[in-house]
């Protein structure tokens, strides 16, 4: 389970609404005009009823008016509880983005319906009432839209009021009732038939509707089915209805503590629209579904190994952004699935590391691209160092900065000169200088005369300039043009004699000398425009972990 602090910083932050959205989604409620209110960052009610006020933001009822587009489908206007406190911490939390957030992101809202009560079931919940300090969970209502209620029945002391639970043993005759269907015992001799079909597993544990005992005699649950296969031991619960996420839950960790693993069956998957419960089961099984029908029971009799019909989610990632497509729905051995017992999961696709690597792939070429159009931008207005050329590329610059903060790089301002554009453009043409051999962005003659310069007068660039030069074999060069310079005029115009080259390398390798040390404000950028040069990645992460960080030799 992943703990409380963990939660927060995980999707919390990640929540965002996009102005433009405002005026282009249409309103969920029809007969409610909504409004942006800029002042408080977040979506207020046509005024002239009643204000209610809490965390320094003012919601106000509405009056009804016209339907008209002006807020994104599924903003949560009243969340029930509207604050939430984090219970490790006692941090006060606005539930309003959280609830829209559920609305909007699928995968979030299914995970973090399970990991709220996971937690109150380990009696270690997450998030409380503010007023009465009880448990919340995240629910729907039947709209569609996304509130936190208390995790207990009410008794009217809290002063929020969500939706009255149903006790444990009403929920559980309700859950227990819908397994009386002809639908569901027609799934379960499906699936007995499939399993007496393979002789992997034993055809004396393979039970209908009998006890699987716990450790304490008064701990028990009834699968539909269950079945051992070598050492596993498996339940199988036929899924054709609505299941409080408290049960499935509360199956998922009973089985865990007995070493067994849970596996929903689906008579089928609703890929539009689809049930609650089916998300609560697809996300915290890495994004995987199983289906029994008369192809499975007939390939299963025909091969003698139990076969199932997999559907899984393919991730389907755009600029950061993945939005899963399903599989067409292939038949799948038992025999193939991957089992993760201290999860209990049991999947045949491997959907959450293909998101990473999806992800990961994206991220690489979309920073493979800014790198292009970041060097494009430089080299083809080369020289651009000075103030007065500033405005003539303003616009550009622009864009290109919001290009490099998608992929996590920040450009500095044009505004600042020391730190700012002119300071970044000489970096970025004495480092093609020191790639190339040849100078670029000034007018100096060769790269012996960029190099005294970078160590005279910028300082803070001769490390990223002599690791760069080095990489690039461009160090042969600078030593015969040092060499010829010297020969030329041994001493400067005081008479005294000019440093050889290796002289001032040494005194830039060992990083002894503060105004040599390199530039902190270059080192993401550094790294970033280089990532084939890991001295300058690994400057970075040390300056990450620590200011003080020096480049050493």
């Amino acid at each position: 389970m992943t703990a409380p602090t963990a939660l927060m910083d995980q999707f919390l932050p990640q929540w965002r609404p996009h102005p433009e959205e405002l005026d282009r989604a249409p309103s969920p409620h029809g007969e409610w005009e909504y409004e942006a209110d800029p002042a408080v960052g977040g979506i207020v009610m046509d005024s002239d009823v009643k204000a209610l006020k809490y965390s320094g933001s003012h919601i106000q009822k509405a009056r009804k008016l016209t339907p008209r587009k002006s807020v994104p489908k599924g903003t949560v206007v009243d969340p029930r509880i509207p604050e939430l406190r984090i219970k490790s911490t006692g941090e006060i939390i606005d539930a309003h983005p959280l609830a829209a957030r559920a609305y909007t992101d699928e995968e979030w809202r299914h995970k973090t319906r399970n990991e709220l009560v996971e937690a109150i079931q380990r009696k270690n919940p997450i998030w409380v009432c503010p007023l009465c300090d009880v448990p919340v969970k995240l629910s729907s209502s039947w709209k569609g839209n996304y509130f936190f209620r208390h995790a207990v029945k009410e008794d009217g002391r809290c002063l929020y009021k969500t939706k009255e639970q149903l006790p444990d043993d009403v929920r559980a005759a309700k859950y227990n009732g819908a397994k009386e269907s002809d639908a569901h015992k027609e799934m379960k001799g499906l699936l007995l038939q499939s399993l007496h079909s393979d002789p992997s597993f034993d055809p004396d544990s393979i039970l209908e509707e009998k006890r699987w005992k716990g450790s304490s005699p008064w701990e028990w649950r009834q699968p539909d089915v269950q079945a051992r296969r070598s050492d596993l031991r498996i339940a199988y619960e036929i899924q054709l209805s609505s299941t409080f996420i408290d049960e499935v839950v509360a199956r998922r960790e009973f089985y865990l503590r007995q070493g067994g693993i849970l596996i929903w069956i689906f008579r089928e998957v609703e890929k539009e629209n689809p049930r609650l419960y089916q998300g609560d089961i697809l996300f915290n099984n890495n994004g995987n579904l199983f289906v029994v029908d008369d192809e499975t029971v007939s390939r299963s009799v025909s091969e003698q190994k139990l076969y199932l019909r997999n559907f899984h989610l393919i991730p389907n990632v755009s600029n950061g952004n993945n939005k899963p497509i399903w599989s067409e729905g292939e038949l799948v051995a038992f025999q193939d699935l991957t089992f993760d017992l201290t999860t209990q999961r049991a999947f045949y696709f491997d959907y959450e590391m293909e998101v990473k690597r999806c992800l990961k792939f994206d991220l690489e070429t979309r920073k493979e691209e800014s790198r292009k159009r970041f060097f494009t931008f430089w080299l083809t207005h080369e020289p651009l160092q000075y103030r007065n050329e500033f405005e003539s590329v303003e616009e550009e610059y622009i864009t290109l900065a919001r290009c490099m903060s998608s992929v996590g790089i920040t450009l500095p301002s044009l505004t600042d000169d020391r730190s700012g554009f002119s300071y970044l453009s000489t970096f970025v043409y004495q480092m093609q200088s020191a790639m190339t051999g040849q100078p670029h962005g000034t007018k100096l003659s060769d790269l012996s005369a960029v190099w005294n310069n970078v160590y005279q007068h910028w300082k803070d660039f001769t490390w990223y300039f002599c690791i760069l030069a080095s990489q690039y074999k461009t160090m042969s060069y600078l030593r015969i043009q040092d060499r010829e310079a010297r020969t030329k005029r041994p001493t400067n115009k005081k008479g005294e004699r000019i440093k050889t080259l290796d002289e001032k390398l040494g005194i830039v390798k060992d990083g002894l000398a503060d105004e040599y040390r390199p530039s902190p404000h270059l080192a993401s950028i550094a790294a970033f425009l280089y990532p084939d040069t890991p001295r300058f990645a690994e400057l970075a992460e040390g300056l990450e972990h620590d200011p003080s960080h020096r480049a050493g030799s």
